[in-house]
């Protein structure tokens, strides 16, 4: 790499670390995944995680 370079990666990895995640609504995601589960296993799956159910 050439200087020009080495000083564009450093700038270049810090602005892609300040942008912002996806967020997701994990319960409506899991309700919809495991659309099978309803009332207390949903709320077990949410809860606990996916290996709990």
């Amino acid at each position: 790499m050439d200087e020009e370079e080495d000083q564009l990666l450093p700038e270049i990895v810090s602005k892609a670390i300040k942008l912002s995640g996806i967020k997701v609504d994990r319960k409506a995601f899991l309700a919809k995944t495991f659309n099978h589960l309803k009332g207390a296993d949903l709320a077990q799956l949410v809860d606990q995680g996916a290996e709990s159910v």
